[in-house]
């Protein structure tokens, strides 16, 4: 129940940070899904409540997930949080989709005009030559279902909850968005001499091409839309690697890398960060890549765990933030705020200064305005061998 108690509280708070220059988006989607479901028959609307519009903009473009090709199929709805009341203000379509393809572009005209807060909603119109899709997902999502195609200046009425699930719908300023972050890349020289680097596999187990970049932000400056980047175009049904992705930039040190679709699905992405030993190979670990939406948020509270024998092992812990910034308190301490789109890596040491002393092995940190990812990464300080482990609230930290 905090969980749920916490999307709301998303919902009708507003977050006291300034917002920088930034896409503007409600909903998403992400690829591979879990298939849950299918939506069919009846008329209803769906109601992303997790993923409200991160700031005031006007969007332009949709994306939505289908199966198979139909027409006049669905219409996109944007809502706004009003008290206890749920009002639909805007409407556009109906769409539909031509050839198959499953994860369908629809321009917005007029463009709609959004608030921080507001939720996208998804009315399926009947049956028709396609079907849209639910998933299974996080328990941080949440979906309304309300019977009927709600008219422009009504609220939602007949609520239902659906826990754990979510639909593939994305409005947005933009065609081009981030789609998933890597949070932790580099090309850079480690104790003893050691050769760090990280290398990006890219997959497409679609049936078109996927199109976009790897857009790399350097440590502790925040990213901005001129920063250096690799595109990338992934045929059907194809792999993609990019060894030393950091130094193939022509770059060296440490930051993180989004990874931005323009054309098509995002590819599934898998990363690798090792020591590079020449003829001794390599060693290192996989790194996990997240969509935005798996950001720890308002009111998540995570747990970090020291190492046990400081003298052979190290610590670092990273930080990203999205586009609005983010502000933790460790331990209780005065609250630390980072920027926008911002990496820094420092000493478990570095990190702990920011907050209460602790007599334990156990940091605890909240985060109490935007959203971010915070990793711990280990490594030992005779072979260099090094682990990752990012923090979440839904594990036995």
């Amino acid at each position: 129940m905090r969980r749920v108690f916490a999307v709301w509280i998303l919902v009708s708070i507003a977050s006291s940070l300034s917002l920088s220059a930034q896409d503007v988006l409600m909903g998403g989607v992400a690829s591979p899904r879990s298939l849950a479901q299918v939506i069919f028959g009846a008329t209803i609307t769906i109601v992303d409540v997790a993923r409200p519009a991160n700031a005031a903009g006007s969007l332009t473009h949709a994306l939505v997930r289908t199966l198979g090709g139909c027409s006049q199929t669905f219409r996109l709805k944007f809502i706004r949080p009003s008290g206890t009341n749920l009002n639909v203000y805007a409407d556009r379509g109906p769409f539909g989709t031509v050839n198959f393809v499953p994860l369908t572009d629809v321009a917005l005209s007029p463009p709609v005009t959004v608030q921080r807060g507001d939720l996208l909603g998804l009315t399926f119109l009947g049956p028709s030559g396609c079907i849209l899709p639910r998933f299974n997902s996080s328990s941080r999502e949440v979906l309304i279902r309300v019977n009927g195609d709600p008219a422009v200046g009504t609220n939602l009425t007949g609520i239902s909850y659906e826990f754990g699930q979510t639909i593939d719908a994305r409005a947005t300023t933009s065609i081009s968005v981030v789609g998933a972050i890597i949070p932790a890349a580099g090309a850079a020289t480690g104790v003893g001499n050691s050769q760090f680097k990280t290398d990006v596999q890219l997959s497409n187990n679609s049936f078109d091409n996927e199109i976009g970049k790897l857009v790399y932000h350097k440590a502790q400056t925040p990213g901005t839309s001129s920063d250096p980047f690799l595109a990338f175009n992934v045929p059907a049904r194809s792999t993609v690697l990019f060894s030393d992705v950091v130094g193939k930039m022509g770059l060296s040190g440490v930051g993180s890398i989004d990874l931005v679709q323009t054309v098509g699905d995002l590819p599934v992405a898998s990363v690798r960060v090792y020591t590079d030993g020449g003829v001794n190979g390599t060693s290192g670990f996989t790194e996990e890549v997240f969509p935005p939406d798996l950001a720890l948020r308002e009111y998540d509270y995570v747990v970090l765990q020291s190492p046990a024998d400081p003298v052979k092992f190290r610590m670092n812990v990273g930080i990203r933030t999205l586009a609005e910034g983010a502000t933790i308190q460790i331990n209780g301490g005065t609250p630390k705020s980072y920027p926008a789109t911002y990496f820094e890596q420092v000493g478990l040491a570095a990190f702990l200064a920011n907050g209460a002393a602790t007599t334990d092995a156990f940091t605890s940190i909240l985060v109490t305005a935007g959203r971010i990812f915070i990793y711990a990464s280990t490594t030992d300080n005779t072979t260099n061998d090094s682990a990752i482990k990012f923090l979440t609230p839904s594990n036995n930290q």
